[in-house]
């Protein structure tokens, strides 16, 4: 049997483990709101980064594209001018406001002969450049968004010098520039062909 006094002992001993034991799972829970929100901070750090690493990603295919989609437009339209003379043949002789896809499928700027430049079709390129361009660059397969700068350098025994121009302006807003540069005869003397294609925002 305890005695009173032992008892007393007992039960104060008692109530001070209750009370330790409290106290310590307060604590445990302060110890689980704090890791929770730590834990919490660097997941939605994780997704943020996810997230800006996927839209730079994505932006970067994109731009690819484009790029691919511009350089693929201005080679084919510089290898159409200057490796073929165009489909009709005759289509010099088409009035400039009928010229359109229906009565031009291509232009080309050469005669029968490959890299021989026709001073004619040339004359009529930058006729229809001036009053029609839209059409020109339609036929030429230049998508609409788009735009072109074509100039013909003509050799002077010591430089190229600007000899013809067609197109638009390159602008300053100009995104993605590209630069082909071609070489042909045009009556026994080399000329330099300069074509831009851009894409303005």
């Amino acid at each position: 049997m305890l005695t009173e006094e032992s008892q007393l002992r007992l039960h104060d001993n008692l109530l001070e483990n209750v009370k330790n034991n409290e106290g310590m799972k307060g604590s445990k829970g302060q110890f689980f709101s704090v890791d929770a929100i730590f834990a919490s901070i660097i997941f939605i750090l994780i997704i943020l980064s996810v997230q800006s690493y996927w839209d730079y990603s994505m932006e970067k295919i994109n731009y690819a594209g484009s790029r691919e989609e511009l350089e693929a437009s201005s080679r084919n339209a510089i290898n159409l001018l200057l490796l073929s003379g165009g489909v009709p043949s005759n289509w010099t002789e088409i009035n400039s406001s009928s010229f359109n896809q229906s009565s031009v499928q291509s232009i080309g700027l050469i005669n029968s002969d490959q890299l021989i430049l026709d001073s004619s079709k040339i004359d009529k390129f930058l006729q229809i450049n001036t009053t029609n361009y839209n059409a020109l660059k339609n036929i030429m397969g230049i998508p609409e968004k788009y735009e072109f700068e074509i100039k013909f350098y003509r050799w002077n025994e010591t430089d190229y010098v600007l000899y013809a121009y067609a197109g638009s302006a390159l602008l300053d807003n100009a995104t993605d520039v590209v630069n082909i540069n071609r070489y042909a005869v045009l009556n026994n003397t080399w000329m330099r062909i300069s074509f831009r294609g851009w894409e303005a925002q």
